[in-house]
């Protein structure tokens, strides 16, 4: 699912199942981001 969310919503959108947003603080998706970019760099070298 963290690899192609796009896909997954697909998924659920063609299975009918309901998703429900929620919210996140910002320290986690500061974090999330800061993961991502780790991968990034580090895939980059």
């Amino acid at each position: 699912m963290t690899d192609h969310p796009e896909a997954f919503l697909e998924y659920c959108d063609w299975m009918g199942i309901p998703m429900t947003p929620y919210s996140v603080s910002l320290d986690r998706f500061k974090a999330l981001l800061a993961e991502q970019a780790r991968r990034l760099h580090d895939s980059a070298s």
